[in-house]
């Protein structure tokens, strides 16, 4: 392969790592501001944050 394709799957896997990296950041910050009494259960989205974690592991 040319060194341009290389060049291109850097940075495609290095966004892709950097995207993974924000979302699991957003979704701990979710889980610390977001929650009452289900320790998992947005109060502002409704959403599963715990599931959305597991996920993003």
């Amino acid at each position: 392969m040319s060194d341009r394709v290389h060049i291109w799957l850097i940075v495609g896997v290095s966004l892709i790592v950097l995207y993974s990296s924000l979302s699991m950041l957003n979704i701990q910050v979710s889980l610390k501001y977001e929650v009452s009494n289900d320790p998992c259960l947005s109060v502002v989205s409704g959403r599963d944050l715990c599931a959305d974690y597991e996920r993003m592991k």
